[in-house]
């Protein structure tokens, strides 16, 4: 649907022949079309990637002083739009991985790795400049904790489980036992610690190493060597946070042998 602004009948104004003309000059204008393109496609992903309304705002800006600057003229739209969202994510600390928005758009993430340093070499040269405030991150969360309720909820774990893995991500951060790694593989290999142990009390808790390296979008090499760190000091992980049922943590201190053999 579209809205065409000319003369009605009987309207002889002089400023209606004007109006049409804008309104056709517009349509018409390559750097306008390109332009309401790309919003479409960044409100589609954001409404499928379920975003908030301000990470769309904050992509849609961004994509039009990219635009305007020419600096990125050339690129595919697709790999810039992608770029503009990652970015926005990243501003309205909002937990997305750079794999999953690549995944979403079928591109690939090299290429928008490439345009995503391009874009902050742009910022810190001052040649873009987001007028929308960014909203404070809680300095209280981790970036792991963030993924935890997104990645829990695609593995279908109750809310008690989701809980308990976003306290050992949450731990695991403040010891620094995985420095080095993602937080979103920190996130998937929090999930595979806690559902190994549950599944000692609980069978329906466990979740497979490949189906946790998919929700979290990270490869399953990655979850085991970031669980590979954290079950080393998960002894300490759990006394650091008191949660849980005392079963769970007795049946891991007396067994752990048995939850690392997984």
């Amino acid at each position: 649907l579209s809205t065409q602004i000319g003369r009605m009948k009987g309207d002889n104004g002089p400023g209606s022949s004007n109006l049409a003309k804008y309104n056709d000059r517009i349509a018409n204008d390559p750097n306008q079309v390109a332009i309401i393109k790309a919003f479409k496609d960044i409100q589609n992903f954001c409404s499928r990637l379920n975003l908030k309304q301000n990470v769309e705002d904050i992509a849609c800006e961004l994509f039009k002083q990219l635009h305007d600057s020419k600096e990125l003229k050339g690129r595919n739209r697709a790999i810039v739009v992608t770029t503009c969202i990652y970015w926005a994510c990243k501003n309205e600390n909002c937990p997305r991985t750079l794999k999953e928005l690549c995944a979403q758009f079928s591109i690939r993430k090299r290429d928008v790795g490439r345009c995503y340093l391009r874009v902050m070499k742009l910022k810190k040269a001052g040649k873009i400049k987001i007028t929308i405030k960014r909203r404070a991150a809680d300095p209280r969360t981790s970036e792991s904790e963030k993924y935890m309720i997104r990645f829990g909820s695609a593995l279908k774990l109750p809310p008690s489980v989701i809980n308990m893995c976003t306290k050992v991500a949450g731990t695991v951060s403040k010891l620094g036992v995985c420095a080095g790694k993602t937080p979103a593989a920190v996130a998937a290999a929090s999930i595979l610690l806690v559902t190994q142990l549950g599944c000692h009390v609980k069978p329906q808790y466990y979740r497979e190493p490949v189906a946790i390296a998919d929700a979290a979008y990270v490869k399953v090499g990655t979850v085991k060597a970031a669980y590979s760190k954290l079950f080393q000091s998960s002894r300490e992980t759990i006394h650091q946070r008191r949660f849980g049922s005392k079963r769970w943590i007795h049946y891991f201190l007396s067994n752990s042998k048995s939850v690392s053999s997984h």
